[in-house]
């Protein structure tokens, strides 16, 4: 439901999808309902959630990440791991119309169950969605990098899998150094990318182990 994939919620240009917006957004609706929260994310959600924990963390009281590692991490681990060979869409996904169809090809081969890739192509892949929700990543030129190392300082625990074709072992293991509190990385063996949808009990086990007191 978050901008771009929501149909109350479509602004047009790349500009609207900054980071700093999105994590606005978060910001927003933790207000809304009185916040501090126990703020989970998986994929683009993890990345805006390590935004919002990082700049924002009167307003979380843990943070669970699941597969993207803190940014900091993630573009250390292109400089001095193989992030770089595995981030190559998104140098596709910069291009109009190119992008699109590129998303179309490689999301049924990325490991999605059925039943998620069912939910993807009648919410965004086939729909109108799908351009304004290319725009997280095309809005990435235009993202300040001042937050991008900054430490999160609230209890973490960050979900990486290893059979995750996006993301690499390197970023799973240098988040550590971005965390100034509690902080714990479980590795699930054997998991592509799609965590939520193929092992929802191990997830709701660790996020309900880092939010109790």
């Amino acid at each position: 439901n978050q901008r771009g994939y929501s149909a109350g919620a479509r602004p047009g240009g790349r500009r609207q999808y900054t980071a700093e917006k999105l994590t606005g957004d978060v910001a927003a609706l933790i207000e809304l309902t009185g916040g501090p929260v126990h703020l989970v994310g998986h994929d683009w959600g993890a990345a805006i959630a390590w935004s919002t924990a990082a700049t924002r963390p009167e307003l979380v009281r843990t943070l669970t990440s699941v597969s993207v590692p803190h940014p900091g991490a993630f573009l250390k681990s292109m400089v001095v791991g193989s992030q770089g060979l595995h981030s190559y869409y998104m140098g596709i996904f910069q291009l109009p119309k190119v992008g699109e169809w590129f998303a179309r090809l490689a999301m049924p081969r990325s490991g999605m169950t059925p039943e998620a890739l069912a939910a993807s192509r009648a919410g965004v892949l086939d729909t109108p969605a799908l351009t304004t929700a290319m725009n997280w990543y095309r809005a990435l030129p235009f993202t300040r990098p001042s937050t991008a190392f900054t430490p999160v300082r609230r209890p973490t625990t960050h979900i990486w899998s290893d059979g995750d074709i996006a993301l690499v072992r390197k970023g799973a293991l240098l988040t550590e150094k971005y965390v100034e509190a509690p902080y714990r990385l479980e590795i699930v063996e054997g998991a592509n990318h799609w965590l939520p949808d193929t092992h929802p009990e191990l997830l709701a086990r660790l996020i309900t182990e880092r939010a109790a007191p």
